[in-house]
This record gives structure tokens, C-alpha cells and sequence, in this order.
């Protein structure tokens, strides 16, 4: 079970690595395909530097798919864990995992916001703009066991509502998309209660701009760290906390590549696509995944950072540029808030019926490109 190994050294990479490949080029149909068009021999590929010889798969191939074709056939007589993600594309891509593959998940996520806050115990943890399932428990849920507290806040609550809910929490470390965190902050001021500082702010999901960065530090009165995750792999890489213009990779849980649109690796300092190996998920592999977004290389494996950190790091990726959906007043709206329904939008009447009214507008997050270019 090298694969759930803590602090991997380079040897346990290369051998989670390799039972990856073997393993998805001999049962899974996307990569038994890929391995007949390209005649690739898995045994070929012994450590990190032979993935370039592999092809690039991206949302695309998932989503033209069926689930049976990028699933083990164990996934298809198992109950599996389902994630569910759009990203900036629209297209819905579901991620299967076992319980042991998603607790694996949520630990090497949880242990790095721990390291990076300090090591606090016990912890308090509140996540804004959750998503929770309408229900009788309500919009604010808990969620653990001392030493470790969750706090999920839905993101049907409008963002003054989050800030009250926020500061009666006094939350250990904060953790939201950047742009849900910012029209939060916006509130803070007009609370009636006394702002407790948290020892961190972490922010997930979109690119956090500098300037919106120095705008959380000031709100909330805390540092802000920047994790770099997606739906389909976890947690990819985290921002050093004494070197803030890199990112660590998460070498626990994924190999990361820089490469040309032609899937080549490029030099150090050159900008290129990420794309991600996961090494812990058996049940939906993902080799040589493109993310859709767009990095370099700051270190190789054998950087040592100020910080003691040892292995690749890369620059705080680029793109994702419309993290908000701007109306014509100027009014700016966090897509984070609620990308179920957008209450704001007044009532009118419906030109081609001739009759009737428009009333709330309820939107799904595939739709969330379309409205954005509308607008």
C-alpha cells in the first residue's frame, strides 16, 4: 500500500508510479486504447522522467466517455465515493474514489493546512461557501471530533450572513475561493460582534490575484496561504510560506509536469500546461492529466527551500482570469457564493411568451460560462 505512504522518498514515487501504469494500461479501456494506438509498453516506464513517452488525456476524454471506460472494473461492482466537478469549462465530470482513497485525500489536505497554520491544537476549521445538501440540519453544519472541528457554511447564505457566521465561529483557519472570500471581507466592518483573528486564511478553487490577497491579509487580519487544488486530484501543490512566489507539488499525492502543447516537458522558467499524475487513486487513474491551466517550473526534485521543503515547486498557476460575474450596475458577484440560483435578478416579463415573468433565475454551473460572456 505504498500508494497511502506518508512523506514518500523518490524511490516510493517511482514504484507508486509504476503499479499506476501498470495497472491502467492492463484494465482500464481510455488507457488500454491509448496503449494500442501509440504502442506503449507500461513496463517501459520505470521512474518520473520516462511519463513524457505517455500520452496526455484531459476533461475532454472523460467527458466523451462513458464512466465505465476511465474506471478499475472493481469501480463497477463497488460503491465508490463520487466527486463532482465543472471547472471553467462546464462540462461535469464526475471522480471516483474508494473510502480509503478519499480519507487519504482528505488527510493530505487536512496535515498540510495544519503544518501551514502553525500546528495548532486542537484545530478549528471553517470552510465559506460550502457545498451542502438542502436539509433539516440547516445551512451552518459541524462536522469531527476534538482535536479536529469542521464548521461547512452553505453558499445559499448570502455573504453578509457568512461573516456573522464566521465571527461567532472564531475559527483556528478560514478556508474559501478567493473571490467568495473577498465579498465576505466586504461585510466584516458592519458586524455587531468583535472579529476574532484566525491564525490563517487558505484560499482554493481560483487563481488569487496579488491584490486580492492584500485585501484578505487586511480584512481578516491574518496571513493568507494559497492551495492549489481540482476536483479530480486533490490537493496539487500549496504556496511556501517564506517563499511566497512558488508553490510546493504535493509529492504524497501527485507527480507535476510543465509541458508544451505538444506534451513535452520545457525548461525551468518557461510557461507551459500542468499536468498532473495521481498516484493514490486506483479506482479513477489519472496519467498525465491536463489541468487547464497554465505554470512553470520554479525547482526540480532536488530543490531544497528556505523553508526545508525538498522536491519540485512551481510558480502560482495562471489563468481562470473571470472568477467574477460582474452585472451591469458594477455589483460583483462571487460564482462561489451560489451557483444554484441567483436571487438578485429582477422580475420581468417575458418578451417572447408575451405573458408571465421571469422570477428568480436558477442557473447550474455548467451555465456559469455562458452567463459570464452574456454579461
Amino acid at each position: 500500500m505504498r500508494r497511502f505512504k506518508l512523506w514518500k522518498s523518490a524511490s516510493d514515487i517511482d514504484a507508486v508510479l509504476r503499479a499506476r501504469i501498470r495497472q491502467a494500461y492492463q484494465d482500464v479501456p481510455l488507457y488500454q486504447r491509448l496503449g494500442e494506438m501509440f504502442r506503449i509498453q507500461p513496463e517501459s516506464i520505470r521512474t518520473v522522467y520516462d511519463l513524457s513517452t505517455l500520452p496526455i488525456i484531459s476533461k475532454t476524454d472523460l467527458v466523451r466517455d462513458t464512466p465505465e471506460d476511465h474506471l478499475h472494473p472493481n469501480a463497477l461492482t463497488r460503491k465508490t465515493q463520487v466527486r463532482v466537478t465543472s471547472g471553467t469549462t462546464g462540462w461535469e465530470v464526475d471522480t471516483h474514489m474508494t473510502r480509503a482513497e478519499l480519507n487519504f485525500r482528505r488527510y493530505i489536505f487536512l496535515r498540510r493546512i495544519w503544518f501551514s497554520a502553525g500546528r495548532p491544537f486542537p484545530m478549528k476549521l471553517a470552510q465559506a461557501g460550502s457545498w451542502i445538501e438542502p436539509g433539516p440540519q440547516g445551512e451552518v453544519r459541524h462536522t469531527g471530533t476534538w482535536p479536529l472541528h469542521v464548521v461547512h457554511i452553505s453558499r445559499r447564505l448570502s455573504p453578509k450572513q457568512q461573516a456573522a457566521v464566521l465571527a461567532a465561529e472564531r475559527a483556528t483557519v478560514i478556508i474559501g475561493c478567493p473571490s467568495a472570500l473577498d465579498v465576505i471581507a466586504a461585510e466584516l466592518p458592519d458586524l455587531d460582534v468583535r472579529w476574532h483573528r484566525p491564525r490563517l486564511i487558505i484560499t482554493r478553487g481560483e487563481i488569487l490575484r496579488p491584490q486580492m490577497k492584500r485585501n484578505l491579509e487586511h480584512a481578516f487580519r491574518s496571513s493568507v496561504l494559497d492551495f492549489y487544488s481540482a476536483e479530480e486530484t486533490g490537493l496539487i501543490a500549496w504556496q511556501c510560506p517564506e517563499n511566497p512566489d512558488i508553490m510546493h507539488v504535493e509529492q504524497d499525492a501527485c507527480i507535476v509536469e510543465i509541458v508544451d502543447p505538444s506534451g513535452v516537458p520545457v525548461p525551468a522558467g518557461t510557461p507551459g500546461d500542468i499536468v498532473v499524475t495521481n498516484l493514490f487513486n486506483r479506482t479513477m487513474p489519472l496519467i498525465r492529466y491536463r489541468i487547464g491551466d497554465q505554470s512553470e517550473v520554479a525547482s526540480k526534485s532536488d530543490f531544497t527551500c528556505t523553508c526545508s521543503r525538498i522536491g519540485t515547486s512551481i510558480r502560482a498557476p495562471f489563468g481562470r482570469p473571470d472568477d467574477f460575474i460582474i452585472l451591469p450596475d458594477g455589483e460583483r458577484i462571487s460564482p462561489t457564493i451560489d451557483t444554484v440560483g441567483l436571487t438578485a435578478v429582477p422580475q420581468r416579463k417575458n418578451p417572447s411568451k408575451g405573458s408571465g415573468v421571469f422570477g428568480p433565475a436558477w442557473i447550474r454551473t455548467r451555465d456559469l460560462p455562458l452567463i459570464r460572456r452574456a454579461l
